[in-house]
Order: C-alpha cells, then sequence, then structure tokens
C-alpha cells in the first residue's frame, strides 16, 4: 500500500497518476496485449441473475459518436495546440448518455487536475468496461430470445398457410 500520490509523465503523452483512492489513473493511450478485469467467482458473495430484458433496449438507445479530445484534456496530455487538433479522432460512447440508461455502467464523482495547471475539472463520467461488456452480452442474449420467438411464429404461419393451400 502507498501513501503518497505520485505523478509521471512520458515523452509519448501519456501522464500516469496513482493515488490512495485509484490504483493507477492514466491520461493517454494505454497499449497492452491483454486486459484482465477480475471475475472469479470466489472473490464475490451474493451472485444472483439479472434481467436482461432491458439490456438490449438501453444498449439500442446509445449513440456512437466520433469526437477529438477538447482543449483541457489536450492540456491534462500535455499536448499542444496543434497536436491537439492534429489528434485522429476517437469512436466511442458519452458517458453522461451511457449514465441515463445504464447508471450501473458509469463512475462520477472524481475530480481530474490539469497537470502543469490549478485548474481541474470536476465529476469526470467514466466508463466500467465491464458492465457494458455486461449489458452488451444481455443485449445479445435479449435479441437471440426474441430471433428464436420470431423464427417460432414463422414456422407456425408457414404451417397454417399450407394448411390453407390444401
Amino acid at each position: 500500500m502507498y501513501t503518497a500520490s505520485a505523478l509521471y509523465s512520458t515523452a509519448m503523452g501519456a501522464s500516469v497518476e496513482a493515488t490512495e483512492s485509484e490504483s493507477l489513473a492514466v491520461s493517454g493511450n494505454v497499449h497492452s496485449k491483454n486486459a484482465f478485469l477480475h471475475a472469479d467467482e470466489r472473490l464475490v458473495t451474493g451472485v444472483t441473475d439479472v434481467d436482461t430484458d432491458g439490456s438490449l433496449e438501453a444498449i439500442l438507445g446509445l449513440r456512437v459518436v466520433s469526437s477529438r479530445p477538447s482543449e483541457a484534456h489536450c492540456k491534462h496530455m500535455n499536448k499542444t495546440e496543434t497536436e491537439c487538433e492534429n489528434n485522429a479522432r476517437s469512436v466511442g460512447l458519452l458517458g453522461q448518455q451511457v449514465q441515463e440508461t445504464m447508471p450501473e455502467a458509469v463512475s462520477s464523482g472524481t475530480s481530474m487536475k490539469l497537470v502543469g495547471s490549478d485548474e481541474s475539472i470536476d465529476n469526470v463520467v467514466g466508463l466500467n468496461v465491464h458492465a457494458m461488456l455486461a449489458n452488451l452480452v444481455g443485449g445479445m442474449q435479449a435479441q437471440a430470445r426474441e430471433i428464436e420467438e420470431l423464427k417460432a411464429l414463422v414456422k407456425e404461419q408457414s404451417v397454417e398457410i399450407e394448411a390453407l393451400r390444401k
């Protein structure tokens, strides 16, 4: 366990901050061969199934967007205005919108202190990738159930149509 905050900025433009409340916060790109979230059943209690019928509706309500980092975020990543403007657009979801349909997949309340400045951005919204993945799986399961119901209905109607032809 550590008792002090640490901040490390790399030449690649990534800032890494470790505090007592967060094990590691990275501002910039993180490249990894694999990323694992703890999902071992031995580490949890009170496991219950979740009703996934609402997952499909929640997923369909999300807006996939393309964006660039804001000026404040560029400052935080130690990028010049030109570097920031030349940044490739990224595709993703807006945390505030996800919060409307999947509040369990969002964390907020964190403040982001801008590197090299006294400024900070309060209540920064982050996405819980594990919860997002669970909702996507739930949405696919709900969609698969609907497809099976529709297949059964088509089969039933096909039999009825054949009977009417005779």
